[in-house]
């Protein structure tokens, strides 16, 4: 059966599923489960340990507690004090009754307030973890989910954030995001918007303040998170190679801040990196922007990662044995028409020699399940990557915005100003809308080859309407 756009996106709030898979026979596909999640084998021993008893205290822990670079056997867990203090890091899991069954502790010191420590000696499954001092105060209680173990082919749901201005704060997206209860968070970038500043008091001013009045401080606990960078963390529509040469000491403060703020073990010099969840998916960080030549856009040099980053992508989705293998990039890898075309230059369109690399050596190498995850627009997004050809069967899903205002090109859109199909012509669009804040998950079900979209309006008003949730369709 052939549906129209418009009859597509208007069951898809209902469940409208349309499969990535094979094709639909007359009765219905079988469906396929994963068998149930096994205990971690981490070694974990019985504890007295009950972080109730120690006094949480939301003034020394002033940016609660984080989780990221999660794999199979690690994680790097993440807290801030206002004040000097000695503080132990305890990693625990429950058993069936309860009872605390300690894996991993360790003093966790402090460098400029900030506390950042690998647990190891992990397994895959659900942690939680808490930071104390030594007079029985303590952060609040995290918890996260290690990465699938290697054949593992489980289900995972991804809360994707991305833009939170410092002016929409609180961002209840954030918290509505954690409540639908993700497995991992992916972080597209501009997470704070730091224009302006200058020293690494200033950027860290603007990281703190972003904690304070966001909902961060309160829900980034509630799972980990892999995170990559865009423009404002830097400065608006930054330029990294005029930074670099005029004032390399603000491009230095900017990085460290950033990274410092975050649970990762991304380092200044690279921050794109890969983490694989068993069978089911790899995720591809990718470094967009401190790595691009503007100066080369339109040669047959473009140069948006470098050699050796965009080397280690090509090969890397090549080579993954994931089911899924998503590419988080903070700006948009679609190529894209019409009135979309007029800011391509910021983005993976503008550097086409290269961007036409990547894809060529994909579609060499016969690699599906590609899944580009990405921000920077202010609008909610499904697309194909390119609206014809071999490419076409790889999907794009522009996240948000979890806390900023909406693109203007959607919203004249979704006003009725601008025609529809102009915007979202249906040949390359599965959904388009500026709603603002919206809340973003993907679900990836490598056994029935299945990704399901689901975007959330998170505005006052209409708060926890389903704008779309759907699967997205295959070649056509």
């Amino acid at each position: 059966m052939r549906l129209g756009r418009r009859r597509f996106l208007g069951l898809s709030g209902a469940g409208l599923a349309l499969t990535l898979g094979s094709p639909l026979t007359a009765c219905g596909p079988t469906r396929r489960s994963a068998l149930p999640e096994p205990a971690p084998q981490d070694g974990a021993t019985p504890s007295a340990f009950d972080p109730s008893r120690f006094t949480e205290d939301v003034l020394l822990f002033a940016r609660g507690v984080q989780a990221g670079a999660m794999s199979a056997t690690s994680a790097v867990l993440w807290t801030y004090a206002r004040t000097p203090s000695s503080l132990t890091l305890h990693v625990y899991r429950r058993d069936s009754a309860g009872a605390v069954l300690m894996v991993f502790e360790v003093a966790a010191p402090l460098v400029d307030g900030f506390a950042k420590i690998t647990a190891s000696g992990l397994g895959p499954g659900w942690y939680e973890y808490v930071f104390t001092t030594d007079d029985g105060r303590r952060s609040p209680v995290g918890r996260f989910r290690t990465a699938h173990g290697s054949d593992d082919q489980r289900p995972l749901k991804i809360g994707a954030l991305v833009c939170t201005k410092l002016e929409h704060a609180p961002f209840d997206a954030v918290r509505m995001t954690l409540d639908e209860s993700p497995d991992v968070l992916c972080h597209l970038g501009d997470f704070v918007y730091a224009d302006g500043s200058v020293s690494l008091q200033d950027y860290r001013n603007i990281w703190q303040q972003t904690f304070d009045e966001g909902n961060y401080r309160d829900h980034l606990g509630r799972a980990g998170l892999y995170y990559t960078w865009d423009d404002h963390e830097f400065m608006n529509n930054l330029d990294p190679v005029v930074l670099a040469a005029e004032h390399p000491e603000q491009l230095a403060a900017a990085k460290q801040a950033a990274l410092e703020s975050i649970a990762t073990d991304q380092t200044p010099e690279r921050i794109w990196g890969s983490h694989r969840w068993g069978k089911t998916a790899e995720f591809f960080v990718v470094d967009s922007r401190s790595e691009r030549i503007p100066s080369t856009r339109d040669g047959p040099q473009a140069t948006y990662l470098s050699e050796a980053q965009l080397s280690w992508l090509s090969e890397g989705l090549v080579a993954s044995p994931a089911h899924f293998k998503v590419v988080l990039s903070s700006v948009p890898f679609a190529r894209l028409g019409n009135l979309w075309a007029a800011g391509g230059g910021d983005r993976w369109q503008g550097y086409e020699a290269q961007r036409q690399r990547l894809l060529d050596r994909l579609i060499e190498a016969k690699v599906e399940n590609v899944l580009f995850l990405s921000g920077d627009f202010h609008c909610g997004l499904i697309m194909r990557v390119e609206p014809e050809g071999p490419a076409r069967r790889f999907w794009e899903v522009t996240v948000g915005p979890t806390g900023n205002g909406p693109n203007p090109i959607a919203s004249l859109a979704d006003a009725g100003y601008l025609p529809r199909e102009d915007i979202y012509p249906s040949r390359q669009f599965a959904y388009g809308s500026a709603v603002w804040p919206a809340v973003t998950t993907i679900d990836l079900d490598p056994l029935n080859d299945e990704v399901r979209v689901r975007f959330i309006d998170a505005r006052a008003a209409t708060r926890g309407t389903v704008l779309f949730d759907g699967l997205l369709p295959r070649e056509s």
